[in-house]
């Protein structure tokens, strides 16, 4: 799997992350103390301060361009979920042949904002990118607290170089695997996920597969596991952490 540019390198900081962290501490600040705020500040955080920067109603190229620079995804790039997608395409009588399709992501946050009834929040858009994308933004950014890696959807959307535990998800979230860092084999030697959090996973039907040295479930459905199963899945494995291995 590609390992992503980091947001602590300053070389790499996004220009309207600067601005933000600047705007909410009133002064200067270096690239160090950039880096610095950014490795312990969570990811809706940033984004709240960068939506900040924009006094009048934020167009929805704004909105991609804020999580972009924060999450590092690409809605524009992203695929609809299929009721979704069935909505968009009905509301605009749209055919899957017309060019505005490869816009449709955008076209379908237009139409998502101006349902919105009141003000538009970071976390309403947060909210609206999962109903859209099924992408949990709000919990993409908890795990960066959890030291929980994850990659879904064909990229990171969540890494860092002193996180413990890996999951992937396959195409269409159907199936997961979780195994440790290289982080977390050089403080402990294990090369497989503990034997204790192998069998707390197992009450959630994952199993150890021998044959890719994973903790492995697929959903016997065949459909994508819901979203209540993934938030189980973390939530597990984040208990785990804070209770085994917080010191590391």
């Amino acid at each position: 799997m590609p390992k992503p540019a980091s947001i602590n390198d300053s070389s790499v900081i996004p220009q309207i992350v600067k601005e933000a962290i600047k705007k909410e501490k009133g002064h200067f600040v270096s690239d160090a103390e950039l880096s610095a705020y950014i490795r312990v500040t969570p990811k809706a955080v940033l984004m709240d301060l960068c939506m900040d920067l924009f006094k009048e109603e934020l167009s929805v190229a704004d909105i991609f361009h804020v999580i972009k620079n924060t999450y590092h995804i690409d809605l524009n790039e992203k695929t609809l979920l299929p009721k979704q997608k069935a909505r968009v395409l009905q509301a605009y009588s749209l055919k899957e042949s017309d060019a505005a399709v490869a816009s449709l992501p955008a076209i379908a946050m237009d139409l998502q904002v101006k349902q919105h009834e009141g003000s538009l929040t970071s976390a309403d858009v947060r909210t609206m990118v999962n109903q859209l994308f099924g992408i949990n933004l709000a919990g993409i950014s908890e795990l960066d607290a959890a030291r929980i890696s994850l990659y879904s959807k064909g990229q990171w959307l969540s890494q860092s170089e002193t996180n413990l535990f890996i999951v992937y998800t396959g195409t269409g979230d159907i199936d997961a695997r979780i195994v440790p860092t290289d982080y977390f084999t050089e403080k402990t030697g294990l090369k497989i996920v503990p034997d204790d959090l192998q069998q707390s996973l197992a009450t959630l039907g994952f199993y150890y597969d021998e044959t890719i040295q994973s903790v492995y479930y697929t959903n016997p459905s065949g459909e994508a596991v819901p979203n209540d199963f993934k938030v189980k899945t973390m939530k597990m494995i984040e208990k785990y952490i804070k209770h085994n291995y917080s010191h590391l």
